[in-house]
């Protein structure tokens, strides 16, 4: 039902527009919220909202607007609600201004790599406009490329060991990256105890670890990738509560998030195989891309992912960057759950036991339906998005 129009309540206004402006957007909402997301813009709220129109008769009131159903209405001056701002442009200034949709990449990363490593490796491209356009390099054939938002792709090359530097071209827009090979000494391996000043206690003396206030530790190496170049450090924490991956009824519950399907197969020699959705550390990324409003509201929409968003440590260089795991990722804790909880637990972090543990990963089969592992046996499954589980969260870290 669409909500009352604003001429309604004019004649009230005596003359003050700017509720009407404020009621405009509303109705012009979810048009400018994808533009506003396009650009790297906030998400607009669904709750209420702030006009500068003050109340015609009652000096401690001003209206504004509920942006969940559109209704207008009155409120205290010394409430705390929301607001935004605007500005006025006419033709001719915007035909002053250039306008461009021309991409341009202004860094590439790829990860740090351990001698002797061959083998695949992700790159990360960071610019602007870059939907809708071919992103190549001359040094390597790239595969897997995914455009995340209109600000970042993915892509995979084929590491032989020769390779240093690769260029990256969009259109007429390139940048070049290095990859970087660190000694074995540096490199990461699954147990080692990581401390808030970035150094490492490792897993062979672990055994011998004795914390310290000075330099406490933040996490525990879970996973390594690309000869220990880099490692997946899981936080000392985990949910305190069983979450939802997303509420029944809400638009997380009902959409199929493609972009970070995985797709699962039984191995009589390992367990289980993954495809698809091989990293978490973008998948809220992508959440946000397709539903931008509803994850305005994270703790209520989607509370796996608030939980790691709100999973902060003050005070060092691992603040922040914490995410769900993928379903890969997942797995790959649980089979090295062994040497990771005596590192845990030496470090004063939680027990893994045998609870099952959501990851970010969309079920492949089913839009309701999310992949988790179970640490007691191992079970990888899909469950209901509205289920309740536990959640840890991790965080790639790079070998210097």
């Amino acid at each position: 039902n669409a909500p009352p129009k604003i001429e309604l309540y004019l004649s009230n206004f005596r003359g003050a527009l700017h509720i009407a402006e404020l009621y405009n957007v509303f109705i012009n909402k979810k048009v400018v919220q994808t533009s506003l997301y396009t650009v790297d813009g906030f998400t607009i709220v669904t709750s209420y909202c702030f006009s500068s129109s003050q109340h015609f008769s009652n000096y401690n009131k001003a209206y504004r607007v509920n942006f969940g159903d559109g209704s207008v209405g009155d409120t205290a001056k010394n409430s705390s609600l929301n607001v935004f701002v605007l500005q006025a442009f006419n033709a001719e200034q915007f035909n002053n201004y250039e306008v461009t949709t021309t991409p341009r990449i202004t860094n590439v990363s790829i990860p740090t790599v351990g001698e002797g490593y061959t083998g695949e490796l992700p790159v990360t491209i960071i610019g602007e406009n870059l939907k809708g356009h071919a992103i190549t390099s001359d040094e390597a054939s790239f595969t897997n490329v995914k455009t995340i938002s209109n600000t970042k792709a993915t892509a995979t090359i084929t590491y032989d060991g020769t390779v240093s530097d690769i260029t990256v071209t969009c259109a007429r827009s390139s940048a070049n990256a290095t990859i970087e090979v660190v000694t074995t000494d540096k490199c990461y391996e699954v147990g080692d105890i990581i401390l808030k000043d970035g150094s490492k206690v490792s897993v062979n003396d672990v055994a011998t670890y004795i914390k310290s206030s000075n330099n406490s530790p933040i996490g525990v190496i879970a996973s390594v990738l690309y000869g220990g170049g880099v490692g997946k450090a899981i936080g000392l924490n985990k949910s305190s509560n069983y979450v939802e991956w997303a509420p029944d009824g809400s638009t997380g519950y009902k959409t199929n998030f493609v972009g970070i399907q995985a797709e699962v197969s039984v191995s009589s020699s390992s367990g289980y195989t993954f495809a698809g959705d091989l990293d978490g550390s973008d998948n809220w990324e992508y959440v946000r891309s397709v539903d931008p409003e509803g994850c305005g509201y994270a703790s209520t929409n989607y509370p796996v992912f608030n939980y790691a968003n709100n999973y902060v440590l003050f005070g060092t260089i691992y603040g922040k960057g914490w995410y769900v795991p993928s379903i890969a990722e997942l797995y790959d804790v649980y089979i090295n759950r062994e040497v990771v909880q005596i590192s845990l637990t030496a470090a004063g972090g939680f027990d893994l036991g045998t609870s099952s543990y959501w990851s970010s990963s969309q079920y492949a089969y089913s839009t309701y339906g999310a992949y988790g592992v179970n640490f007691d046996s191992g079970y990888v499954g899909s469950y209901f998005k509205d289920s309740d589980y536990n959640v840890f969260v991790l965080q790639a870290l790079t070998a210097k």
